[in-house]
């Protein structure tokens, strides 16, 4: 797992079927170039107790691919229209609910947040379920961070599935050549 570089008492957690999806849609670990792209995620967000009553552990357990048109390697336009698609592409009855999104700074961009990110997550806190996650990572550099809360502090990730995933990416690069 990633340690946080804050104090921050919450978690995420990427199952291994979420993070084998979406390492696979951001094209984890490949060195060709790439536009930015962006996803929700899906899963349940529980309190964590018995660290602090306002301690959260977000579990992600899917991700909706998400249409980024006009997205370059360096801009993607996050906006309302993220959240329709969202509700157009799950149900009522769909047992998973959006507790953030993330998307990549692709090449030679850092994964910290720019201006735009933080604008977008604290709309996120204000106004929808005040516990906002963002996750960024640069799948050519293979780093990923997690954001939440109202300061976006940078919150402790775990990526369930990670050694097996990156055990079986080398292997299908093997097989391929």
């Amino acid at each position: 797992w990633i340690k946080a570089q804050s104090l921050s008492k919450d978690i995420v957690i990427l199952t291994p079927v979420a993070l084998r999806s979406i390492f696979e849609y951001f094209d984890w670990g490949c060195s060709s170039r790439s536009v930015e792209k962006m996803c929700a995620l899906m899963g349940h967000i529980y309190r964590n107790s018995e660290v602090d009553d306002e301690a959260f552990i977000a579990c992600v357990e899917s991700a909706l691919y998400l249409d980024v048109s006009g997205a370059t390697e360096i801009t993607l336009i996050i906006d309302s229209l993220m959240e329709e698609q969202i509700a157009q592409r799950t149900t009522k009855t769909d047992s998973l609910m959006n507790i953030g999104f993330i998307h990549s700074h692709p090449n030679e961009l850092e994964i910290a947040m720019s201006l735009g990110d933080f604008q977008w997550h604290r709309r996120l806190y204000e106004n929808d379920w005040k516990k906002a996650l963002t996750i960024i990572l640069n799948p050519q550099k293979k780093h990923i961070a997690a954001y939440a809360g109202p300061a976006a502090n940078h919150v402790e990730l775990h990526l369930l599935g990670y050694t097996e995933y990156e055990i079986d990416r080398k292997r299908r690069e093997r097989l391929s050549i």
